[in-house]
């Protein structure tokens, strides 16, 4: 009897495993490039930015658990919708860090790994989830406005804190 090549369970399309890991990864070095740079970048700018590190780190918890999900459930849809999801929202992250590089014409801590590890890693993912291109596409955006959504209410609480 002739073995098929990788595992029989895989589903076609499947991400591969280390498409989870690694994009875990990059993220967790993305946050701690933010969470060690940026309170001195902002301090530096007159921003404040209260309660920033303890969001960010959990972040970074719930992230690694959607990731080590996604990665031991590929065949389950609504995870891996969530997962795009989380793409999405990372990608929306990246974008975030360039804008404001842009708008304040520094370089804003976060923005060369973003750019580096999380753009590459959180595409790669994305684009081998086990779900049709529509859906991927609706996960991904609805997470990059998920994001926005989040950023925009962290920066108003700030800006009330302040």
């Amino acid at each position: 009897m002739a073995e098929a090549d990788g595992p029989a369970c895989a589903p076609p399309g499947a991400a591969p495993g280390l498409a989870y890991t690694f994009t875990m990864i990059a993220f967790w070095a993305y946050g701690l490039d933010t969470l060690i740079g940026l309170p001195d970048w902002a301090a530096a700018r007159g921003i404040a930015i209260a309660g920033f590190g303890n969001g960010v780190l959990l972040l970074m918890l719930a992230a690694t658990l959607l990731f080590l999900l996604g990665r031991m459930v590929q065949f389950n849809r609504p995870v891996q919708s969530l997962v795009g999801a989380g793409c999405g929202a990372l990608l929306a992250s990246v974008a975030a860090h360039l804008g404001a590089s842009l708008v304040t014409r520094s370089l804003v801590p976060g923005a060369v790994s973003g750019v580096v590890l999380v753009l590459p890693m959180a595409g790669w993912l994305l684009a081998r989830l086990p779900l049709e291109r529509r859906r991927k596409r609706m996960v991904g955006l609805a997470g990059a406005a998920t994001f926005a959504a989040g950023l925009l209410a962290a920066i108003w609480l700030m800006a009330g804190a302040s």
